[in-house]
């Protein structure tokens, strides 16, 4: 059972904030000058995924943080990315979750649904994402995927931390022999297509592979023919499905 509610937000990586982790009530900023009102005593903590942000940034964001809500501690920590799952659920349901943590976006769906996370969408405005959940609509201020992956059931549950690409690198003869034009792959649809196209040619070819992914970057649908010497390797990547996103908590 979930004891407290993160309140989260969403990137290629998503973040997220547990409110019902800090000591004492929250703070409230001012509107006119941004500064907050005071955080003494006040203890945040923050889980951050291996490799996601560099030490500089961090120590920026927390001491511009630290700036506007004076009397606040904030401790990060890093996690590993093996077993993170089953990890934040345990956190997420225990009387003391972190306040901000870090998740990938194939991951927010399952806390948002299981009630561990906040819904934020009176927030979205102040959290940047414009005025509109819609990713068709102007009034949507985030990239498409991003914004999608940081609803459920219609509420926004996360707001984008980061994002990446993935090049696309091809074997121009293999592609020839092929019949296929690169210029016509503009979707994925597509580049699976071409990827049994490939397979097919190739078909005599020992462990030869029209479709590809290397193991960690499992999220990153890529296509690499591997025939055997001395035909070269092709391999395409395209944009990573994997976003991470940041919870935040609540009182239950």
């Amino acid at each position: 059972m979930i004891g407290k509610r993160a309140l989260a937000i969403a990137a290629v990586a998503m973040l997220g904030l547990a409110a019902c982790g800090t000591s004492g009530s929250s703070t409230t900023a001012s509107g006119s000058g941004g500064a907050s009102q005071s955080a003494q005593g006040k203890v945040l903590t923050v889980w951050l995924m291996n490799g996601s942000a560099p030490t500089t940034l961090v120590t920026t964001l927390n001491t511009e943080f630290r700036a506007s809500h004076p009397g606040a501690v904030v401790h990060y920590q890093v996690q590993q990315w093996d077993g993170i799952v089953e990890k934040l659920t345990n956190a997420l349901a225990s009387d003391d979750p972190p306040d901000v943590i870090e998740m990938g976006n194939t991951q927010t769906a399952k806390f948002a649904q299981s009630g561990a996370l906040m819904d934020l969408t009176d927030k979205r405005a102040d959290l940047g994402g414009g005025t509109s959940a819609d990713s068709s609509s102007a009034d949507e201020a985030w990239l498409g995927g991003l914004n999608d992956s940081s609803i459920w059931d219609k509420k926004l549950y996360a707001v984008p931390f980061y994002a990446g690409n993935r090049v696309i690198i091809y074997n121009k003869d293999q592609f020839t022999k092929a019949g296929i034009d690169p210029a016509t792959i503009t979707s994925k649809d597509k580049l699976i297509a071409a990827a049994k196209k490939l397979q097919t040619t190739y078909s005599s070819v020992a462990d030869y592979s029209g479709l590809y992914i290397p193991g960690q970057n499992w999220y990153a649908p890529s296509t690499t023919t591997r025939p055997a010497p001395p035909v070269p390797r092709t391999m395409t990547s395209s944009i990573p499905s994997r976003q991470p996103s940041l919870p935040t908590a609540r009182p239950a």
